[in-house]
């Protein structure tokens, strides 16, 4: 009969060991999950910050090949002008508005790049974090299983199978639950 008590002692510490354990793996792996998206979030921040730097470089470049252009334009306005000031006056104005109009079309072409490039990187940063969860939990089931499976033939000298395993286990989960260990 004791021995029988110690038996029961000893599967019920190692199967709360291992539910420590497993406590432990999980609050590791929230923690590395906290981390991966801390990473995601800085990251994502750091793109739209490259992306708000690249707008606003190509917005003065922009402006100063604009200006370049407007003043070469003036120049030659004013020459055209002199000869014919009602013409030049009227051509000056078709020019600055085709300008406009192609500068503004540049400028919306170039902000739907730079979304898409953003969107693109952010796409990817999103795919390679939930890739790497998936490994992870696959990888800590994996060694909850051998963990577990170990202490059951330690303890009892045989090897479970896979439904006698997840019973006990949810047994264990329910009593654990139950004395508010978990």
């Amino acid at each position: 009969m004791t021995q029988l008590l110690i038996f029961l002692i000893l599967i019920f510490s190692i199967f709360a060991a291992g539910v420590v354990f497993l406590v432990g793996e999980m609050e590791k792996i929230n923690w590395q999950l906290a981390q991966i998206k801390k990473i995601k979030e800085k990251k994502s921040l750091e793109i739209e910050e490259e992306a708000k730097i690249a707008e606003e470089k190509l917005k003065e470049l922009m402006e100063k090949k604009a200006e370049k252009a407007i003043k070469a334009l003036i120049k030659d306005f004013n020459n055209k002008l002199s000869k014919t000031a009602s013409k030049g006056i009227k051509i000056s104005e078709n020019v600055i508005k085709d300008i406009e109009v192609l500068l503004k079309k540049q400028t919306v072409n170039l902000q739907k790049e730079l979304e898409e490039k953003i969107k693109q990187e952010y796409q990817k940063v999103e795919e390679e974090i939930q890739k790497a969860k998936e490994e992870k939990l696959a990888k800590l089931d994996g060694e909850i299983f051998r963990v577990v499976q170990e202490a059951i033939k330690k303890a009892t000298g045989k090897v479970l199978t896979p439904a006698e395993h997840e019973e006990l286990v949810f047994e264990a989960l329910k009593e654990a639950k139950s004395e508010r260990i978990i």
